[in-house]
């Protein structure tokens, strides 16, 4: 008799391990899933962060671009203005030039207004 309920314990004790096992089973199917789809979810972040970050190197490659021609224009600009200034300043010495030419004609003018003052004074019209 003894042994009998040492056998039905021993019964006991493996039908308990296995409703244990299969508990124990249950939870890891279960942490298999989660597992399974934290996976899926970092896949998908991946998959949209690199998306992200090819988009972000698109831009600062245009924004790159675009610096270069403002910097292009930018120098083309300096050189207009370098060449009008130069423009300017030959105007400016041109100018300069013909107001001299300009009181050297007054000069002559006035020369030539009292010397034919001078005839008439002297009774000898033009």
């Amino acid at each position: 008799q003894v042994s009998a309920v040492k056998t039905q314990t021993s019964v006991d004790g493996f039908k308990s391990s296995l409703t244990l096992l299969e508990s124990l089973r249950t939870n890891m199917a279960g942490f298999e899933g989660n597992l399974s789809a934290i996976e899926q979810q970092l896949r998908s972040r991946t998959v949209e962060q690199s998306a992200d970050m090819e988009g972000l190197r698109l831009r600062a490659d245009a924004s790159q671009t675009r610096i270069s021609e403002v910097s292009s224009s930018v120098q083309r600009l300096q050189t207009s203005i370098e060449t009008l200034r130069m423009d300017l300043l030959s105007t400016q010495a041109k100018g300069e030039s013909a107001r001299d030419v300009l009181s050297s004609l007054e000069v002559v003018v006035q020369s030539v207004q009292a010397s034919v003052a001078v005839l008439r004074e002297g009774g000898i019209a033009a």
